[in-house]
């Protein structure tokens, strides 16, 4: 329940980040849905200036044998025509097994977590970038009524190729 609850408070602070700053700059939030293979949500954008934007999301995505609920609060930054670098918090929430084998207690655990990343525009179709999060904190249930199956890694890494 706590988890639910840090979930919850966590997205309505980046709203109110957001509404600030729209405040400040007298710019619309642009929201946008996004769906891959393995994830699908909301991307809300708040334009600073020229070249920075705040950025707040929610997604849920399917790994196979569980799934999870990210919440990231993200600044990013344009630092030429091609190159974009970001950081910011994410939260990450483990929602449901998809396996009777992993006995995942729903909301269960909440990790927290600094993000960094960037993204390199090749042309108008083929983008390359890279990210990495290093866990700052993990909260979990009682351990008297739970123990997770799923150890989640403090520090996760993603690069690739977007065509």
């Amino acid at each position: 329940m706590r988890a639910i609850i840090m979930c919850i408070i966590s997205f309505f602070i980046g709203f109110s980040i957001q509404e600030q700053v729209r405040q400040k700059t007298k710019t619309k939030t642009q929201a946008e849905f996004r769906q891959t293979l393995f994830t699908k949500g909301y991307i809300f954008t708040q334009q600073i200036d020229s070249t920075r934007a705040l950025q707040q999301s929610i997604f849920w995505t399917f790994n196979g044998d569980y799934n999870t609920l990210n919440i990231p609060l993200i600044l990013k930054t344009l630092v030429d025509d091609r190159l974009s670098l970001s950081r910011g918090l994410q939260i990450t929430n483990i929602t449901n097994s998809n396996s009777i084998e992993l006995p995942v207690n729903e909301f269960g655990s909440l990790d927290i977590s600094a993000y960094m990343g960037g993204n390199y525009n090749f042309d108008n179709t083929t983008d390359g970038y890279f990210s990495l999060q290093l866990q700052l904190h993990k909260f979990e249930t009682d351990a008297n009524t739970f123990t997770p199956a799923i150890q989640t890694s403090p520090i996760n890494y993603n690069f690739g190729i977007k065509f």
